[in-house]
């Protein structure tokens, strides 16, 4: 089967705003998606906007809302505040569309995850929310005023291409995980809040990782999403959690044996959208594993590792005393995966001391 995801991400490179920062193996394709911005425009007119959108004065969000404003009680609004109140929000939006081609067609192009359905409540439900997503675009001629923004669009990808430096993050990450991804984008999207999430879509050539941005802040009207430090650290944690993740997924059964070491720190994580124990691991081992390529790119460890430690991230200090023995083993363990029964061992041996 010809891969939808991956078409659009080529057609879009000729036909919208899209640029790269160019690796000498690869390269990081830079953009502002149809699929993000259509999810967030019916978000704008959600509770989810209170929490989960910028508060920034933008041109573009005075835009929306003028353009918007008589399709606010549309089917797709309506749906996407009960899918909201069920829990499907933060990073499962995001990641859901973009399992589904560019417009006008909008038809699901690879299965949908058990994480998706699960944070859905059921594939049914997400079907409904795709269709009624692409009748959203349809009855409001979203088309027409996103073709209008061709120009802000394209400065909003120029000014992420000027702020990231010349450096190889590809090559940094394929290095420390041991293993290779078909394609890395990073999707800036002006009404998400600052942060982002790092989705990983399966295709038939390979997984497609993201960095889905929003802005930090805005000036004059124009919304900014980061410095060059900031760039570093949010595109290597977003990446980072293609690599993790799966593993963890993988190993989710010896994972939970630990669950115990939760408890101590539920409370911070929750507040932070990290409501279970994998969850909670995948965070201390993407940060930790940053916090050590960040170091090699010139950045400090231990204010790095201070900070986690601050926000919650207890173990952080433990797990990066033993990713020492894996890059120092990289003879023995040649791929992150190959390591990972040694983090099992870590939590566990912590847990039984609890």
């Amino acid at each position: 089967m010809k891969n939808q995801i991956l078409s659009g991400l080529i057609i879009f490179l000729f036909i919208s705003c899209e640029t790269e920062v160019k690796n000498i193996e690869k390269k990081i394709n830079i953009k502002v998606d149809e699929r993000i911005e259509l999810l967030s425009i019916v978000q704008h007119f959600t509770t989810w906007a209170a929490y989960g959108h910028n508060r920034y004065d933008l041109y573009y969000q005075s835009e929306v809302e003028e353009y918007f404003k008589p399709y606010s009680d549309h089917q797709a609004v309506k749906l996407c505040q009960e899918l909201y109140d069920f829990g499907f929000s933060f990073d499962a939006p995001p990641t859901f569309v973009l399992y589904h081609s560019e417009l006008p067609g909008f038809e699901q192009s690879t299965p949908y995850t058990e994480y998706l359905i699960s944070r859905a409540g059921s594939e049914l439900k997400l079907k409904e929310f795709a269709n009624s997503l692409q009748n959203f675009a349809i009855k409001s001629n979203f088309e027409k005023f996103y073709n209008s923004q061709t120009d802000f669009y394209k400065r909003v990808v120029d000014s992420i291409k000027q702020t990231i430096p010349d450096e190889n993050y590809i090559r940094t990450l394929e290095n420390y995980y041991g293993d290779k991804k078909e394609s890395y984008t990073i999707i800036a999207d002006p009404l998400f809040q600052r942060g982002g999430y790092g989705p990983q879509i399966q295709s038939d050539d390979g997984e497609l990782v993201y960095s889905i941005l929003g802005a930090k802040n805005s000036i004059n009207g124009f919304p900014v999403f980061g410095d060059k430090n900031i760039f570093e650290h949010i595109m290597l944690h977003e990446f980072s959690h293609s690599f993790v993740n799966p593993v963890t997924e993988r190993y989710l059964k010896a994972v939970n044996n630990s669950e115990n070491l939760f408890e101590p720190i539920e409370n911070k994580m929750r507040k932070m959208a990290y409501p279970e124990w994998s969850i909670c691991v995948n965070e201390h081992l993407v940060r930790v594993n940053v916090a050590r390529m960040l170091a090699k790119l010139k950045h400090n460890k231990s204010d790095i590792l201070k900070q986690e430690f601050n926000r919650g991230f207890i173990y952080i200090y433990d797990l990066d005393s033993l990713m020492e023995g894996y890059e120092s083993s990289r003879n023995i363990f040649k791929k992150y995966e190959d390591f990972y029964p040694e983090i099992i061992n870590y939590f566990d041996d912590r847990n039984a001391k609890k």
